[in-house]
């Protein structure tokens, strides 16, 4: 069993590899649609508030069902 003041640690360490992964994620996605605008594609932007509008209660509800905080 880990100690409660090691839990959080190791909770507050893998919040912030979420955070440092996403940041990554979102800087190779936008380098990627740069190359396809320079390599000639058209991006069509889509209006993401209604998608998570239908998901963030479906994200509250999975993380309260299975304890995990959100991020």
């Amino acid at each position: 069993m880990i100690p409660d003041e090691q839990k959080e640690v190791l909770l507050a360490a893998a919040e912030a590899s979420v955070v440092a992964e996403r940041q990554s994620l979102y800087e190779q996605e936008e380098e990627g649609k740069q190359q396809a605008i320079e390599d000639g594609a058209e991006i069509n932007e889509i209006d993401r508030a209604p998608f998570i509008d239908i998901a963030t209660p479906l994200n509250e509800k999975q993380h309260k069902i299975w304890g995990l905080r959100t991020c």
